[in-house]
């Protein structure tokens, strides 16, 4: 079985954040289906540079790329919650770690993770948090997934 596909094209960059659409699909074959909108913090990739050189820590999107994509107990939001939170985990994302999809309110709520939405961000903030209907989808794939972080021009 192949795994799960997720694809964010970020559409819009302000001087705050960066606004995306997730969508997935079950098979490489299978057609995109839209899920919700992402909310990122800013880009400040510089193509062929170190992430070093141009990433500001809490406040730069992670770099353009495929990652592989694991669900697992948060340790932060478990111990701020005082229960188990399961949250989506990207992996070995270049000079970033921990980065997550979760829900949030605005850019401050990022930190260099992904947040989900099913209400479009206006002034970069967010609400109705689309993290059930991710892990829902996550989960008829046994946790195998990649997403690959582009643009909507990109193939």
């Amino acid at each position: 079985m192949s795994p799960l596909e997720f694809r964010v094209q970020r559409e819009e960059f302000t001087d705050e954040s960066t606004v995306g659409r997730l969508f997935y699909r079950l098979a490489p074959t299978d057609p995109w289906n839209w899920l919700c909108y992402t909310l990122e913090d800013v880009v400040h990739e510089i193509p062929g540079q170190p992430v070093a050189s141009w990433k500001i820590p809490g406040e730069t999107a992670i770099p353009y790329g495929t990652y592989n994509v694991i669900v697992n107990r948060s340790e932060r939001f478990s111990a701020k919650a005082c229960h188990d939170v399961i949250l989506p985990l990207l992996l070995d994302v270049p000079g970033f770690a921990g980065v997550r999809m979760h829900g949030g309110n605005n850019a401050g709520d990022t930190e260099g993770c992904l947040l989900v939405a099913h209400g479009h961000p206006c002034h970069d903030f967010i609400q109705s948090s689309a993290v059930d209907d991710l892990l829902a989808i996550l989960g008829t794939q046994n946790n195998e997934a990649t997403i690959t972080i582009c643009t909507k021009d990109s193939p």
